[in-house]
């Protein structure tokens, strides 16, 4: 992998996939820690108030960071 960390996408991948999403029909999250990336997550809309999620990446570093990102997740896009 690019980045030098096996099994994470590289910081311009990230940002690539980000930036894109809409053009998937996909919604995404961007979670910072300590004011740095520590996780993102890509979901799409299957009905009204229905989600799949469709990618999610954390760095294992940031405790507790997936938990974090599926709850704030849920509770804003519910």
């Amino acid at each position: 992998m690019p980045s030098g960390r096996k099994g994470l996408l590289s910081a311009a991948s990230r940002t690539l996939a980000l930036a894109h999403r809409r053009a998937f029909g996909f919604e995404g999250r961007l979670y910072l820690a300590d004011d740095q990336p520590a996780g993102f997550v890509l979901a799409q809309p299957l009905q009204a108030g229905a989600w799949a999620v469709r990618f999610a990446k954390g760095d294992d570093q940031f405790k507790g960071i997936y938990q974090h990102m599926f709850h704030a997740f849920a509770s804003e896009l519910g």
